[in-house]
């Protein structure tokens, strides 16, 4: 696929070949055809205001954080647990 983009994230990498996850709104303007050796190649080109990057995140980014239906389920966890105990004391009491 070929972007002809306005505007590019601050820090995002440039060349001709690209490997990161973007995000375009954009239209699409034709075709693009070129030889290479013996095969002919097609790629849509699309013409859009801006990309929208989507960094890939770092084992230290979401340290110390938890998945919100995570804890939910581990609160119900710690409930149910803490109730089971307290009627195992209360019989043996």
């Amino acid at each position: 696929m070929i972007v002809y983009s306005l505007h590019l994230p601050e820090g995002f990498p440039t060349g001709e070949e690209i490997d990161e996850e973007v995000s375009i709104t954009g239209f699409f303007f034709k075709n693009t055809v070129y030889a290479t050796g013996q095969d002919i190649h097609s790629y849509p080109t699309l013409l859009a205001r801006g990309v929208r990057w989507i960094r890939p995140q770092t084992a230290g980014e979401n340290a110390g954080t938890i998945d919100p239906l995570a804890a939910r389920w581990l609160g119900l966890a710690i409930v149910a647990l803490a109730a089971i105990f307290a009627v195992v004391a209360a019989r043996w009491v």
